[in-house]
């Protein structure tokens, strides 16, 4: 077993971008309703193009109905985030940087305020670090506070499209906070298998019909997987993470900054971690009854 600093007793904030091709919304409404967690909100955060950060934002807000309309309950109306990235001062210093100031960003302040550094807020990411790099910026004195579990990066260092969208938000995060990183690019061999056919499993209602259903229109996602939710299993499954290293930030790769070991890093970078595992915790905690009986 590994411990990554959060699991199920901590409270949750989820933040991600696109809401149709990963499962990830769907597996945290189950726990919430459940009693499994608490989640006291989810934040819509996207900062590559407005018209779609509309979409993404209605799009979070129809999942939560349908999973009310399917009798699941304790759930949190989701607020907007950041639709913009932050924009790095010419010192490159995170103290320098104007905040957004969105309601998303402003949700986690609130929630980490109300937990402490022995049980802090996690905050859930599948997209850029935005709404979280926000709410520090407002108020710095969160980062004892709050844990960051992100699926983005790659072993070497701020790689990849959730870091790319908005860089220096990662590198504040990353520079800032606690951090807890699940590389985008293993996101094949660790993510919970998620063909469509295994849904007919979960209970007739319309939150499985939409799950059926739902494709992503140009990358087809989401590919008989949940590639977002690797952070929100390890809060439940204390055996999914098997390998991590300790990091920080040293270096640049052009302008992406890298990862260099580090045994007193403020980042835990999971380097292996079972799918098998997050399987069998997905369909479980989708299948369970507990979490329609609302």
């Amino acid at each position: 077993m590994i411990d990554l600093g959060y699991d199920h007793r901590n409270p949750v904030v989820y933040d991600n971008d696109d809401h149709r091709d990963v499962y990830t919304d769907e597996y945290l409404l189950a726990l919430a309703s459940a009693g499994a967690i608490g989640l006291p909100g989810m934040v819509t955060t996207y900062t590559h193009d407005r018209d779609e950060y509309d979409e993404f934002v209605d799009g979070r807000r129809e999942i939560v109905a349908k999973a009310r309309r399917s009798g699941m309950k304790q759930l949190p109306d989701p607020v907007s985030g950041p639709g913009r990235a932050l924009a790095k001062p010419g010192d490159r210093r995170p103290e320098s940087t104007e905040p957004i100031d969105t309601p998303g960003s402003r949700l986690i302040l609130e929630q980490a305020h109300a937990a402490s550094p022995e049980i802090p807020l996690v905050v859930v990411c599948g997209g850029p670090l935005t709404a979280v790099a926000d709410a520090y910026l407002l108020d710095p004195s969160i980062a004892d506070r709050v844990i960051v579990a992100a699926l983005l990066a790659s072993p070497e260092g701020l790689h990849g499209w959730n870091c790319g969208i908005d860089l220096w938000a990662a590198e504040i995060v990353a520079s800032r906070m606690r951090l807890v990183v699940f590389p985008e690019s293993t996101n094949t061999e660790t993510a919970a298998r998620v063909p469509k056919d295994a849904l007919s499993a979960l209970p007739e209602c319309e939150l499985r019909e939409w799950m059926i259903e739902k494709r992503h229109p140009t990358n087809f996602g989401p590919w008989d997987r949940d590639a977002d939710g690797q952070p929100a299993i390890a809060l439940m499954r204390s055996d999914y993470a098997r390998a991590v290293r300790r990091v920080s930030l040293g270096g640049y790769d052009g302008e992406v900054p890298r990862f260099r070991d580090d045994p007193n890093g403020a980042i835990t970078l999971v380097t292996e971690a079972s799918a098998d595992v997050a399987t069998e915790e997905f369909f479980r905690a989708l299948t369970n009854p507990a979490a329609y009986s609302g």
